[in-house]
Formats: C-alpha cells, sequence, structure tokens
C-alpha cells in the first residue's frame, strides 16, 4: 500500500502562520482603526524621510546622524525600512501599518514554535506554548503599537538566528545582523547560540561567536552615537544601591507578569526600590536565586531546559537597567524574555512529569497516563491559561486605539505616577486654582516631569499660565532641558527646536534665535518647521525691541 507523502514543512509553517495570523486580527480587532499615537508620531507619521523611498532616503536611514535615525530614537535602520515599505503600500491609513504588526507577530509566532521543537519539546507541548505566546497580554503592546515593529522584526530575525545556528552558522549571524540592525535588545542571541552549542556538543564554536560580538560592537558604535545626539541615557539612580535594588524588583515585577499577567500596562513608571525591606525586591532576590540555581543545574548537565533559562536572563539583560536608558519597563520588553521563561517552564514541567511517571513504576505503583509523560496534560492546562489571556488580550487591545486611552490605563495601574501627577495639574488648572496648580505641577517635577512645552501649549492651563508661581515652574523646566541639550556634542533639527523653544520659555528670544539659525544650516527634514519658527521669534525679537526703543509719552 503506498504511503501517504507528508505536506513540505514550508506549507505547514504557511498554514499555522495563516491560523495565527487570522487569530491576532480578531485579537487585536479594537486596535486596528486607531489613530497614530505617541511614537507612532515622530517615528512613522512625521518621519518624511521614509515617506519617500529613494536612494538618497534610503541611505540615510543607514545614517545615525539623519533624522530618520534621530526620529526613531535609536539607529534601527531596517525598522525604519519596513516602515517605510509599509509607508508605500497604506500611506497615512493606520490599518494597514496594524496588519502588518499583526503578521510579524504570527510569523514570530510559527518561528518559535520552531525552536520550542528543535529544542525537543513534543508537539503538543511546543504548540501549546508558541499559543501561550501569541496570546499573552504583555504582548498586546508590541503587536498593537505601530511603532513597535522593531521588536517584532528584531525578534523573527533573532528566531531565524537560532534556528539556523546548528547547521548554516553563517546564515545565522547575517541574521543575527539584520535583527540587530532593527533592534538593540538582538544581543540576547549571542548567550543563547552559546548554550545550544554546549547542549549539543559540548563545546562552543567561539570563531562563530567571536563573529557575533565584533558584529555587536561595529553596531553599538553607530548606535551610542545616536544616543550621544538624543541625550537619553543617564544613570537610574544616584545610589548604587538602589539602582541594584530596583534591578531585582523590576526582574521581579517581569517575573510576575510573565506568569500571571499582573501588572502590564501602558507607559510603566514603577517606584525605585530605595527601601532594603522593598518587597519586589524581595520577591526578586529569592526568584532570582531560584531561577540561577535551575539555570546552572540545566546547563550544566546539558539539557535543552538550560538552553531556554540562558535565553531569559540574557534576553532581560538589556532591558534590565544594568544600562540606563529613559523608560524603565514595557510590556514590550517582556516580548524577547517571555519565549525562554515559556520553553524553561514548559521543559521541567515535562521533566517533572517524566520523574514522578519513572518513580511510580519502580514503585510498583500505578502507571500515571500515558498522556501525562508525553505532556499533553500540561499542554492542556497551557491552553487553558492562554484562552483567560487572549479574552484578557482583546479587551486590552482597545487601549491602543487613542492617547488618552493609554493614559487612562497608565494612571489606572501607577497613580502616583509622573504621568498620573501630571494629569492631576491639568485638571486643577482648568478650575483656575493657580497655588494648587503651582503644586500639583511641582509634585509631578519631583519624579522628573520638566516638558514645559506642554504648560505653555497646553489649553488647560490658559487660566493660570501667567501666574508667577506658573511661571516660575515653567522657567525652571525649561533650564533643565537647555542643562540636557546645550552640552550635547551636535543637535539635530529636532532637538535643536526642543532647546529654542526652552529658551522662548525662559524669553531669550535672542539664544533662540541663534539655535534655529544653526539648525536651519544642518539642511533636515524639519527645515519647513525650523524656518516658520525662526521667522515667528524674529518677529519678537523686533516687535520687543521696538517696545523698547519707543519714547515714553
Amino acid at each position: 500500500m503506498a504511503t501517504r507523502r507528508r505536506p513540505p514543512l514550508l506549507l505547514i509553517s504557511a498554514g499555522i502562520w495563516l491560523a495565527y495570523f487570522l487569530l491576532g486580527l480578531l485579537l487585536f480587532a479594537a486596535a486596528l482603526r486607531g489613530v497614530w499615537i505617541s511614537d507612532d508620531i515622530s517615528i512613522v507619521r512625521d518621519n518624511e524621510p521614509l515617506h519617500t523611498l529613494t536612494l538618497a532616503n534610503l541611505a540615510s536611514f543607514f545614517d545615525p546622524h539623519s533624522s530618520a535615525s534621530i526620529s526613531a530614537h535609536n539607529f534601527t535602520p531596517i525598522s525604519v525600512l519596513l516602515h517605510s515599505l509599509a509607508w508605500q503600500c497604506f500611506g497615512s491609513d493606520v490599518l494597514g501599518h496594524h496588519v502588518v504588526n499583526v503578521a510579524f507577530h504570527a510569523l514570530v509566532t510559527v518561528l518559535l514554535l520552531r525552536v520550542f521543537l528543535a529544542l525537543r519539546l513534543s508537539g503538543p507541548v511546543a504548540f501549546a506554548g508558541a499559543t501561550f505566546f501569541f496570546v499573552h497580554p504583555a504582548n498586546v503592546e508590541p503587536a498593537a503599537w505601530i511603532s513597535q515593529l522593531k521588536t517584532l522584526a528584531s525578534t523573527a530575525g533573532c528566531l531565524a538566528a537560532l534556528l539556523l545556528w546548528e547547521r548554516r552558522p553563517g546564515w545565522a549571524t547575517f541574521c543575527f545582523a539584520l535583527a540587530l540592525l532593527t533592534k538593540v535588545t538582538a544581543v540576547f542571541v549571542i548567550p543563547v547560540a552559546m548554550a545550544l552549542d554546549w547542549w549539543r556538543t559540548g563545546h562552543v564554536r567561539w570563531r562563530w561567536i567571536a563573529l557575533c560580538v565584533a558584529v555587536t560592537i561595529a553596531y553599538m558604535i553607530p548606535e551610542m552615537g545616536v544616543f550621544r545626539l538624543i541625550g537619553e541615557a543617564g544613570p537610574l539612580d544616584e545610589s548604587s544601591a538602589v539602582w541594584l535594588r530596583t534591578i531585582v524588583a523590576i526582574a521581579a515585577r517581569y517575573l510576575v507578569m510573565a506568569v500571571t499577567a499582573h501588572g502590564v500596562s501602558a507607559f510603566h513608571d514603577p517606584p525605585r526600590a530605595h527601601s532594603p525591606w522593598d518587597p519586589w525586591w524581595l520577591a526578586g532576590l529569592l526568584l532570582l536565586t531560584l531561577f540561577a540555581v535551575r539555570m546552572i543545574y540545566t546547563v550544566w548537565r546539558r539539557e535543552p531546559e538550560g538552553v531556554f533559562w540562558v535565553w531569559a536572563a540574557a534576553a532581560f539583560v538589556p532591558v534590565s537597567q544594568i544600562l540606563p536608558f529613559a523608560n524603565e519597563m514595557g510590556d514590550r520588553y517582556l516580548y524577547t524574555i517571555l519565549p525562554g521563561l515559556i520553553g524553561a517552564t514548559l521543559a521541567a514541567g515535562v521533566s517533572a512529569a517524566e520523574w514522578i511517571e519513572s518513580a511510580c513504576a519502580r514503585r510498583g505503583a500505578s502507571p500515571l497516563p500515558q498522556s501525562l509523560g508525553q505532556g499533553r496534560v500540561l499542554a492542556v492546562l497551557v491552553v487553558a491559561v492562554a484562552i483567560a489571556f487572549g479574552v484578557q488580550s482583546q479587551v486590552r487591545a482597545g487601549i491602543w486605539r487613542s492617547e488618552s486611552a493609554m493614559v487612562a490605563d497608565s494612571i489606572l495601574n501607577y497613580p502616583n505616577s509622573v504621568l498620573a501627577r501630571w494629569s492631576r495639574a491639568r485638571m486643577v488648572a482648568i478650575t483656575g486654582d493657580a497655588g494648587e496648580t503651582a503644586a500639583a505641577l511641582r509634585r509631578a517635577m519631583e519624579l522628573g516631569f520638566d516638558r514645559h512645552d506642554k504648560v505653555i501649549g497646553d489649553p488647560a492651563f490658559d487660566a493660570v499660565r501667567s501666574d508667577p508661581r506658573i511661571q516660575a515652574l515653567i522657567h525652571e523646566m525649561a533650564r533643565t532641558w537647555i542643562a540636557r541639550l546645550q552640552p550635547l556634542p551636535e543637535l539635530d533639527q529636532a532637538r535643536a527646536l526642543s532647546l529654542a523653544g526652552a529658551y522662548y520659555a525662559l524669553g531669550d528670544l535672542d539664544a533662540g534665535i541663534r539655535t534655529l539659525e544653526h539648525a536651519l544650516e544642518l539642511d533636515g527634514s524639519l527645515s519647513e518647521t525650523v524656518r516658520r519658527d525662526l521667522d515667528a521669534l524674529r518677529k519678537q525679537a523686533a516687535s520687543r525691541t521696538r517696545r523698547t526703543e519707543r519714547p515714553d509719552g
């Protein structure tokens, strides 16, 4: 009798991708018809070089000093290129851009499924784990936030690199380089590749690892150049003890979020671990100790579970604040950590089930159902949790329809955050109580709020803006911006506009004019905005001069 031929692996993967893609359209439907929000505006909607795919603009994507790179806040040329390709297809219609994100999220899930199978998880367990990843509420943010295409595409490149690492290390290194040029968090691939080598052969292919390290060093040169230009990196805290405790507390928050989805939020703003008795720091210390013991044990025994623990640890390091950056936490940062945690948990669960079954057999007890040894009961439990998470994710997708919904979600989760205190100041300002508004703004400033431009431009402050107490706070915030931007070695047009705005807030029109004149010489995509603001400042300066020179009487 003739045997039935199995469908090609590529065809099977395409069918699974389509199923996840359709599920994603259902899960994230509430976000698909939203608007451009937050970073979407500067990275995509107003980033003019990516709107027209010319050779000159394409070259600017790979120039760390270009407005395209500066607007993206990082050196992410592949990410900018992907956004540009999407713009050629969909223009300013957000629906198409959202669909691209969903398609990439489905692709990442299919690749993750392949990785799970390659690391010897059974089919049902691997599929359950991949589905758990796809519907996890923390992954709503990268899937539903257009500008987080970089997180999705970079992770896809990382997974492709890991799948290719054993047999085609050259192609794997190429995929790693693409992932790195999409988002810096791709560096976690290097330790995972080392763990894969150790698991398979007991030896690490140091030449290929050295090549990946060299690629990373070459990438970090322009990446750090962009960070110097935008001036957004800074120390987490003056106290090294608080800094270390906060890193451990952040790890605990991510672990709890991964397992329970508790704590998912837009615009995270967790308090720092100032006290040695901070519960998140203490919980993190315990959890990380258990984590490290299990990782060392499984890596030493060359078990596939150890690869996943290394994965989770390595993916946490770039987002842990060991190297500080502006946003201390984000749902999106869990995207590369979660696969490692899922894989490690599933592998440990299967090992535990097999150990129990073996122990029962040795003692002559009734054997457990074969399905438990195969991990099918574990798979069923994971799918059950995934269904509950899917319902939560469908609800959370609505948060990404508008920035006001994102802000409301953040305030709900962090009622004492900078954003919450700023919103309180706005509400008080509307009542016309200048004293209480000044007090509310001061409380926001104590947590780092310094957006003088928002106080100047927000109509909510019209009734109190001229009050001397409010003006004093505006000046204080403007001086903070000047202190941050003046020392930068170079200013792009966007930062020059911000610096000129700070000078304007202080009433120093001449310094603002000089700054904008320099920005106009840079000849970037914001030249028209610079020219318009420069003309306005010149007119104000001329009007002020005429008033000063006008004789009395």
